[in-house]
């Protein structure tokens, strides 16, 4: 007796160990055909070129696997259905709503930023957050409260109320859809933000560098002896798209006349017939991005780009080989200041501009500071453009009375996505705030010129006016611009030293704007060519011209050790 009851026990430890086996086994298996199914979405929108292919990896590897799941848990079990732990329903709704929450999220910021390359997204997670006006950002936090709500109703309904009615069946079906609606979403994020396009550049090389690269350092520009003022405007978002379609714009109306005037009476690049304007290659579509392009000839890179390099308090330089516009400047004498209203250690600003011409940056703390605005002002991200361009006129007064070049470079702010800031010069012409905003920017510019126009400095100043970049604001120019216009930025020079020996249309990038400021200031650059970036004045053509706007927009996405020579040298 005593003999049969320990084999009875021994039968049933064996099944019940077996059981666990089973268990495991069934887990790790489901755990691997998920993770199969993940690999699969990442690599086959990379890696399959036509449409059939991508739908046969879909099923094999996708599909198949998910219809597999509840095959092998018959397999294990002899039981499709089976375990009604509160445990896994909880774990799957808490995966049910982070898919819900990121689904909105993606919602939101396609609809309002348009698709933001993923290289963008990593260097502003690099870069401090300090600066940021996080008045913008108030729609995504109601976005995440909505869904952490959602998320804990949906939790308290299934451990609390419908788990005891659940049948078996419905309860196996829930907790398989739930990672499945999180792979779906993921895989959403991973299209439109381009990660698949990062992950395959990251892992290509370019000799674009190699072959096309000239450095500035040893390149030996001559200036003019009396040496020309520099007005550098940088204007948030602005585009050459903001004009009509009768002068080259991309819209129906045009609600940038005063730039669009500018641009003709001046020089556009272009058969003065038509607004024309610089393309953004990736790395040049941001903030930071345009001002590196505009000033070094290079797009940004984020591989290359650490939180140590684009934080204010760090010890490490910012692109530490390049010799940029601002480093030129200075070894010529001129008295180099960057005025800006909001805070300027936002993304590296403040750290690239002092590390790279000494700038005196002085942006929304200094105007506290200096007394120009009270403690306790602020408005959009610090000040608006009309107290921009007030304080400008008094410090570019103050250059002046130097008897030294000066270069006085302005960032403005209200045409910032989303909607812009409708200060109260802003008038109410159009359908949207950020029309309005955009032709009250136009406005406040042309008067700005005019000023300067008055000045006894003006005849030996040159004015450049360039877009930063395109604007993230997707809501608008969906609704807006013609999908088949190709949008650029807009450039205009204005009282340049030298006349354009072409006077056609010119392709180029925001990069190009490197010697064309130089050329500008009556700079003669052997070549024509410095960095990436090519002298519109001269009649050598641009990369653009020469490789297409295409490849070279692939080519400066790869990886590149000249590339990485020349930011850390």
């Amino acid at each position: 007796m005593d003999f049969l009851i320990t084999r009875y026990n021994r039968d049933i430890a064996i099944k019940g160990y077996t059981k666990v086996n089973r268990n495991i086994m069934y887990h790790v298996t489901r755990g691997l055909l998920y993770l199969l199914s993940l690999v699969n979405l990442l690599f086959s929108r990379m890696y399959c070129i036509y449409d059939w292919e991508l739908i046969i990896c879909l099923i094999l590897f996708t599909v198949i696997p998910l219809i597999l799941i509840p095959i092998i848990r018959y397999r294990c079990f002899h039981e499709i259905y089976e375990d009604t732990s509160p445990v896994n329903i909880r774990i799957s709704t808490i995966l049910l709503g982070i898919s819900f929450l990121l689904f909105l999220f993606l919602l939101y910021a396609q609809k309002m930023y348009g698709n933001i390359p993923f290289g963008q997204l990593l260097y502003h997670l690099n870069a401090s957050t300090e600066g940021t006006n996080w008045s913008q950002f108030k729609e995504v936090f109601i976005l995440l409260g909505i869904g952490i709500a959602i998320t804990l109703v949906l939790l308290f309904i299934t451990g609390h109320v419908l788990r005891n009615w659940w049948r078996p069946a419905v309860h196996n079906i829930y907790i398989m859809l739930a990672p499945v609606f999180l792979v779906i979403v993921l895989y959403c994020f991973y299209i439109d933000y381009g990660v698949d396009e990062y992950i395959s550049y990251a892992f290509t090389t370019t000799t674009l560098y190699d072959d096309y690269y000239v450095d500035p350092a040893s390149t030996v520009i001559t200036f003019p002896h009396k040496k020309r003022n520099l007005v550098y405007i940088y204007m948030e978002s602005m585009e050459s798209s903001y004009a009509d379609s009768s002068v080259g714009g991309g819209q129906k109306v045009n609600v940038i006349p005063e730039l669009t005037d500018l641009a003709f009476e001046n020089e556009n690049f272009s058969d003065q017939n038509s607004l024309n304007g610089a393309l953004t290659v990736v790395g040049t579509t941001y903030t930071m991005g345009g001002l590196v392009a505009q000033t070094t000839g290079l797009p940004i890179n984020s591989n290359y780009i650490t939180n140590e390099m684009v934080n204010d308090n760090s010890t490490v330089d910012y692109f530490t080989g390049v010799t940029n516009l601002g480093d030129i400047l200075a070894e010529q004498g001129y008295n180099q200041e960057f005025l800006l209203g909001s805070d300027s250690t936002f993304a590296g600003r403040k750290s690239f501009f002092e590390q790279h011409g000494n700038y005196d940056v002085k942006d929304y703390y200094s105007a506290i500071d200096h007394g120009w605005i009270d403690e306790d002002y602020l408005a959009w991200w610090g000040y608006e453009d009309e107290k921009l361009y007030a304080f400008a006129r008094s410090e570019m007064k103050r250059l002046a009375r130097k008897g030294e070049p000066f270069n006085l470079t302005l960032l403005t702010a209200d045409t910032h996505f989303t909607d812009g800031y409708a200060c109260e010069l802003c008038p109410d012409t159009y359908r949207t705030q950020y029309a309005n905003v955009l032709s009250c920017a136009s406005t406040q510019v042309a008067d700005f010129i005019s000023w300067i126009q008055t000045q006894d400095f003006y005849d030996n100043t040159t004015i450049i006016i360039s877009g930063d970049h395109l604007t993230m604001d997707a809501n608008y120019t969906d609704r807006f611009i013609d999908p088949d216009y190709t949008r650029k930025t807009y450039v205009t020079v204005i009282n340049p030293a030298i006349s354009s020996q072409l006077h056609t249309k010119r392709d180029y990038t925001t990069m190009d704007l490197f010697p064309t400021t130089l050329a500008a200031l009556g700079a003669h650059i052997p070549g024509d060519r410095l960095a990436l970036g090519t002298n519109l004045f001269s009649s050598t053509p641009t990369l653009t011209e020469e490789l297409g706007f295409d490849y070279l927009n692939e080519e400066v996405q790869k990886q590149s050790k000249t590339y990485k020579h020349i930011l850390l040298r």
